[in-house]
């Protein structure tokens, strides 16, 4: 056994030394374990330890001046083995691909090891995301994450592709904000921002959940590297652009294309179930977001007898254990008394004001669990922004319902208004962490107050036809059953 600086000349030497059918070993001064062996006329480089000696390849497998991939190999060698992980993966992968690139080759090994790659952390954080985030939330994740196969997104994550979490950096990341950024400057859209914006949320998401430590236990990824990627900036106008500066607002529905949608449309044009004609009614009638409606449990509406609100909706405990109280007028009133009391529309076994319309998977008439879906409701604005529909097409969701509340309120002092916060109390404030029976049944200003903007919407949406001016119920739909309402 010679211990020398292997070199072109000894890599000679052993060549010659083969041929003569001699036996030597050199073993590598510069990386320690790094060894070549002539034996039966055979060169043969090996990984020698403690415990033994591990083949690697062939002398000719590598050129005479590749040695620097050999003795990187051992050194990454060393690390597999600290990380409990079997070498020969490792060596595998590096042969095979002619010591192309080290990295490579440890990502590989690492996958082969039962590491996550990217594709496994996105659709693990996207289960979890469907399970307890609201279903617009996981609709925005998946797209903007690259899941959606179909999705333009999707190609810009080529380069993540199979890459195992723990060899994302940084760059890799920016790497796909910067594709989204070119497509969008090559079809003249100003580089994409709005899109690189909700990507780089997304991404930021799913590595926070996966550094989480209920997470961590099985992903083992110790480092967040998207907190090390800022947010993308908004570009700014080129100076030289000597357009008029002027800017555009999409018109949102008017009262009457809102009165058209959700009392007349909903019930002889489209006729969709009663649960879904409700839940939009309660959702434009209040100026609260869909999936709160959509989520809301039969406890948070109470009986207030003797008020001049028949119910009042208590959205909460939030993550301060506070309570948001909104004492509902008549028509949103009875919109969540006939889902409490109809038999046809309630579930009694389901906790949810708006039970799902289908049971389960599975089970043939179990209505028992979850709510109606959001898809629904997406469906029938979706049918209404279409030729001749009673919405405008630029009425994007159910989200622009909170944003007519706010706007047509906007004028709050024709509407007889002290503040433009008696609005915001509808939309934004709580009443701070009294109990509910307490603040419910107290007869204060902030909820008479809120009752006022709730009963001045509903009757600008309700008596549209006539300004807002309630002279007469010539559009209603229904009938109040004065001994059970009052």
């Amino acid at each position: 056994m010679v211990k020398v600086h292997i070199n072109d000349r000894t890599i000679t030497a052993a060549r010659s030394a083969a041929k003569k059918r001699e036996v030597l070993e050199y073993r590598d001064q510069e990386t320690h374990g790094l060894m070549l062996r002539v034996r039966n006329g055979q060169c043969l480089w090996f990984w020698a330890t403690r415990d033994g000696k591990t083949s690697l390849c062939r002398l000719d497998t590598f050129q005479d001046d590749e040695l620097g991939k050999l003795r990187a190999l051992v050194k990454q060698l060393k690390l597999e083995v600290k990380a409990d992980r079997d070498p020969k993966v490792l060596i595998n992968a590096f042969v095979h691909s002619g010591g192309a690139d080290i990295q490579k080759s440890v990502e590989v090994a690492g996958v082969a090891a039962g590491e996550w790659t990217w594709e496994m952390m996105r659709d693990r954080f996207l289960e979890y995301a469907n399970d307890n985030l609201s279903k617009a939330t996981y609709d925005d994740y998946r797209k903007s994450i690259g899941a959606y196969e179909k999705g333009i997104v999707a190609k810009d994550f080529k380069a993540l592709h199979g890459m195992p979490i723990k060899s994302i950096r940084p760059s890799d990341i920016s790497a796909v904000l910067l594709s989204i950024q070119d497509r969008g400057k090559s079809k003249g859209k100003g580089g994409n921002w709005n899109q690189m914006r909700h990507t780089h949320a997304a991404i930021r998401a799913a590595f926070k959940w996966v550094t989480s430590p209920e997470v961590y236990k099985d992903s083992q990824l110790e480092m967040n590297v998207a907190v090390m990627v800022p947010v993308p900036k908004r570009p700014t106008q080129d100076a030289t652009d000597v357009r008029a500066k002027a800017t555009f607002t999409a018109i949102l529905a008017s009262p009457i294309q809102l009165h058209n949608f959700a009392f007349k449309w909903l019930t002889s044009d489209y006729e969709c179930d009663p649960s879904i004609v409700h839940a939009i009614r309660l959702q434009l009638l209040t100026g609260q977001r869909i999936e709160t409606v959509l989520s809301a449990h039969k406890s948070e509406f109470v009986r207030t007898p003797g008020r001049p609100w028949r119910y009042v909706w208590a959205l909460g405990p939030d993550k301060m254990a506070a309570y948001r109280l909104l004492p509902l007028p008549d028509v949103a009133s009875y919109v969540v008394h006939e889902m409490l009391t109809d038999e046809a529309l309630s579930v009694p076994e389901n906790v949810y004001l708006l039970p799902p319309l289908r049971p389960d998977k599975g089970k043939s008439d179990d209505r028992s669990k979850g709510h109606l879906s959001y898809s629904a409701i997406k469906n029938a604005i979706g049918a209404a922004r279409k030729k001749d529909g009673p919405l405008p097409t630029t009425f994007k969701g159910s989200h622009d319902h909170r944003k007519a509340f706010t706007t047509h309120m906007d004028d709050w002092t024709s509407l007889g208004f002290v503040s433009h916060k008696s609005v915001e109390t509808v939309t934004h404030k709580n009443e701070g962490r009294d109990s509910v029976s307490q603040a419910i049944y107290n007869y204060d200003e902030k909820l008479k107050e809120k009752f006022k903007v709730l009963q001045t919407y509903e009757n600008m949406i309700l008596y549209a036809h006539t300004r807002g001016v309630p002279d007469e119920y010539h559009d209603r739909y229904w009938s109040l059953d004065p001994n059970s309402m009052n």
